[in-house]
């Protein structure tokens, strides 16, 4: 494996709390061809902390091989006013306008740090409190790789709530860790926003 690529793991590793002999054994995975379990797209995390911060709930996901998954995913604020100077110096999710009994927030964020990959989007949605919520779009979409990103993508997955379906938008990526060893570790991503009715916003993912 490259030192520059293990370097960059390592790094990002710490940054989210992993131990240095944990790291190996991450790190030694990926040399010989094998996913991270936050990675395989069929491990369950084996325990999971939520936090509700005032402008974002950030959940950890931590997995059986020590690899983690870390979601942000913003709140709509309230604003004292929806047009002018006051409301345009606040950034993050903001309420814009109410209409018809739909009320609109815009620019929030969702995001997805799985270490090797991480996906963020930004996106405009729309909520009759009680009754209905409403994806209006999906934007700004990136994403940070110590791989190689061969595809991505991102829809609106399904516009509005139904019943106890959320309303859900979807930003997807097929990358490549490696190859190190000849071997090349293959895998598809997928970061999704969800919205309910009564408006609760969370990220899940792959």
């Amino acid at each position: 494996m490259p030192s520059e690529d293990i370097a960059n793991i390592r790094s990002e590793l710490s940054a989210v709390g992993i131990e240095s002999e944990i790291q190996d054994q991450l790190i030694s995975k990926l040399e010989n061809g094998i996913p991270w379990d936050s990675l395989n797209g069929i491990s369950s995390p084996v325990s999971k902390t939520t936090e509700h911060l005032s402008s974002e709930t950030v959940e950890r996901e931590v997995y059986a091989d020590g690899s983690v998954a870390i979601t942000r995913t913003e709140k709509g604020i309230e604003t004292p006013s929806s047009s002018g100077m006051q409301a345009r110096k606040i950034s993050g999710c903001l309420k814009l306008t109410t209409k018809s009994g739909w009320a609109r927030w815009g620019d929030c964020k969702s995001k997805v740090n799985l270490v090797i990959v991480q996906m963020s989007f930004n996106f405009d949605y729309s909520l009759k409190k009680g009754k209905q919520a409403r994806i209006d779009r999906i934007f700004h979409h990136s994403n940070f790789c110590t791989c190689i990103v061969d595809r991505d993508s991102t829809k609106v997955t399904r516009k509005y709530s139904d019943g106890a379906a959320p309303a859900t938008a979807r930003a997807s990526v097929r990358y490549t860790i490696g190859p190190w060893k000849g071997v090349g570790v293959v895998s598809d991503g997928w970061s999704q926003v969800n919205i309910d009715k009564n408006g609760k916003l969370w990220t899940t993912h792959n």
